[in-house]
């Protein structure tokens, strides 16, 4: 049946919605303009994901065997709406309230204390589109609601199949008049920006050049730089407040050498793991 693939269709969506939240994120330098087409993109996204699981709305209608163990049909619908809201309290707040009373009729939640995803999205031509998207989905599942109840048991599955058809193929050939754009910034030649951490021991007098060693059971201290590399400051002012540094070391293997052959006492040399199984940071 096609409805009981819709909820996994719209799980994938969101999950592509996420991920280029997270392309715009990773790159503190990005300019406004490729920063929204990303946003747009991930708007979308959400918008159909929300249009797709429009079925779980739907009271009577099941699809536990369809989604992943341990999920429930209520908190797919709750996470999809609180995506939803998320992107465009800033943008329509009275379409926000409507999706928190469609969430509210399944399950307890208020989304409106939590900070909103998308600082940079204006209520322009193509966000309309999305909006419009929006309030189709909602108008299809509070008229399904509605028609459910007075329609036949048997009648029901085709009805909902051809609603929830019409819904996403209008919303298909809405989003397709919405121009294509690319964010410029991925296709510019430019040095890369990035970052490189420099660690010494607080104790110099007991360092050695490029080593950093501590017997076990004793306290290592440390001095940390980070230093941004390529950064233009005419684009992308960077203030760093506060700085996590997780290190993550290994004990290091010690392996015993005779000195000579005819003396017999052995002296332990201490040599570090290779740089990757030494060392990890996120």
């Amino acid at each position: 049946n096609s409805l009981q693939q819709l909820p996994r269709i719209a799980i994938q969506l969101q999950k592509l919605a996420k991920e280029f939240d997270m392309l715009a994120m990773y790159f503190i330098d990005i300019d406004d303009s490729s920063s929204s087409i990303i946003a747009t993109l991930s708007l979308s996204c959400s918008v159909f994901a929300f249009a797709a699981g429009s079925v779980l709305f739907l009271p009577g209608f099941s699809v536990h065997e369809t989604l992943a163990p341990f999920t429930s049909q209520s908190g797919v619908c709750s996470r999809l709406v609180q995506d939803l809201v998320l992107r465009m309290w800033k943008v329509d707040p009275e379409i926000c309230e409507k999706l928190n009373i469609l969430v509210k009729e399944n399950e307890s939640l208020n989304c409106f204390h939590l900070q909103p995803r998308n600082q940079v999205l204006g209520v322009c031509g193509k966000v309309k589109v999305l909006l419009s998207i929006c309030s189709d989905a909602l108008s299809c599942i509070y008229g399904l609601q509605n028609q459910t109840n007075s329609t036949p048991e048997e009648d029901i599955v085709s009805l909902i199949t051809k609603s929830c058809r019409i819904l996403l193929s209008q919303g298909i050939m809405k989003w397709m008049q919405i121009p294509f754009g690319i964010p410029k910034y991925f296709f510019s030649i430019r040095p890369c920006v990035g970052a490189e951490l420099f660690a010494l021991s607080s104790d110099s007098s007991k360092s050695t050049p490029n080593t950093i060693v501590v017997e076990q059971g004793f306290q290592l201290s440390l001095d940390l730089c980070l230093q941004l590399k390529n950064i233009q400051q005419r684009r992308a002012p960077v203030r760093i407040t506060k700085l996590y540094c997780l290190l993550y070391s290994k004990l290091a293997y010690h392996t015993s050498t005779q000195q000579s052959e005819t003396n017999r006492n052995q002296r332990y040399c201490y040599s570090p793991w290779r740089d990757e199984d030494l060392v990890e940071m996120s």
